[in-house]
This record gives structure tokens, sequence and C-alpha cells, in this order.
């Protein structure tokens, strides 16, 4: 039933359109994920714009988000339609809140937008988009499997990747809003210097987090794109 359903969907937290640090992720990534326009990247010493866009090439495919649950197939009895109605009924029970502030760091050969510190309610909200919503994905394939299973994945991550269809769920998870990939470790170090001084504006006051998106992925020779925002309009936690 693949071919019917040759999109993927992906639940994610991006900021709004309209915001500052929307802007400067999207500026980061070169491309705007709710209009498809190309952006300059940064300037940043040391690095030309093709190095740059080599960088940012992998991220910028998904647009500037945080992944809640990672991208999937629709199962053959699931329906976009359906999806859609399910968000708006998941957003409407959530109220907005704040996390810590971000900060720029290393992640292995990445670089990415994380916590200053530990959020449960954030951890919560991507638990339960993970499990909320499994019965909208398809089983991935054996090669989507193979694929996912090359990585170093421990025991634990393993059983993950297995129920959920993604290794870093739950537990595993942890928020990150990906800024460019890689890297070696000079070229990291050198890096989160100089974005660390251009996201100071966006990393002094508390993350809001006051909505889940939804992404698509047409094809897979696509770029991820914003179907649409569900803001949250209160009710009590999901």
């Amino acid at each position: 039933m693949r071919d019917h359903h040759p999109a993927r969907y992906a639940i994610y937290f991006s900021p709004a359109a309209d915001s500052p640090l929307y802007e400067f992720g999207s500026a980061c990534l070169g491309r705007d994920v709710v209009t498809g326009a190309e952006l300059a990247p940064p300037v940043v010493n040391g690095l030309t714009p093709e190095r740059w866009r080599h960088m940012t090439a992998s991220p910028r495919r998904y647009g500037f988000h945080a992944t809640l649950k990672a991208p999937f197939h629709l199962a053959a009895d699931a329906s976009l339609d359906q999806l859609l109605a399910g968000l708006d009924r998941f957003a409407a029970r959530l109220d907005a809140f704040e996390t810590a502030p971000l900060k720029v760091a290393r992640i292995s050969s990445f670089v990415a937008l994380v916590l200053r510190d530990d959020s449960p309610l954030l951890s919560a909200l991507a638990a339960a988009c993970v499990r909320g919503f499994d019965s909208f994905r398809a089983a991935p394939s054996d090669q989507e499997l193979a694929r996912r299973q090359k990585d170093s994945l421990t025991p634990r991550q393993i059983e993950l990747l297995a129920s959920w269809g993604y290794p870093y769920v739950l537990e595993e998870w942890r928020f990150h809003m990906t800024l460019a990939t890689g890297l070696d470790r000079t070229e990291t170090t050198g890096l989160c210097t100089a974005l660390e001084r251009l996201a100071a504006p966006y990393c002094g006051v508390p993350l809001v987090v006051d909505a889940v998106c939804l992404f698509e992925q047409p094809t897979t020779t696509q770029p991820f794109r914003l179907i649409r925002r569900f803001p949250f309009v209160g009710g009590g936690r999901a």
C-alpha cells in the first residue's frame, strides 16, 4: 500500500514564522519551509557560502525544527485529513509553556540549538506525539530498518526502533534544532563560537512552546514543507 502514500509526514516543533528565532534558524539553513524561498546564509568568518551550503544541505531538506515524531509514511487505513483532525484535537487540549533558554552546542559531528536545562513538559509532549499518533504510521520497510540499524544503536534503541519506527524516542529523545552537519571537531568548535554570537539575541529568554507542526515531504526527492501549525488553545496536558 506504500504506493498510495508516497509522501512522508513528521510532527515537529517549529517557532512561529514571524518570530525572530524562526527567521534566524531558517537563514542558517538557507530555506523557509513556509514560503519555500531560498535564503542567504549568515556571514561566518572563514566559511565560504559554498561550504556553508554543504554543511547545511541535510538539515535544509527538513527545515528548521525539533523532532517530536520522526518522518513516517501514512498507514494504509489512514488519511491526511484524519491526521490533521487528530492534530487539531491534540493541540486543543494543550496549554503553551516555557522551557529553559536555548544554547548552541556540538552534538557529535553537528551543531544545534539545545535547551540549557531539561524540560519535563517538553519531553512529555514528544512522548505524547510518538504514542498518540502511531496509528497513523505505516510500518517501516526492511530497507528503512536496515538503514537505521547501520547506526551504532544500543539494545534499548533497537527495541524502540522496532516498536516506534525510530530509535531516539521516549527516554532516548533529546530536544535539538540542527543548524549544520558533517563537521570535523576543529570546524565544529569554530562554528559553535561564531553561531553563539549570532544566536545570542534568541538565546537569552525562555523558549515558548505554543504549537506543534505538521511537515510533509511530497516525494523522496523533495524537501519537507510546513503543512500547518497547530497552536495550543488550552484545556490541560496531553
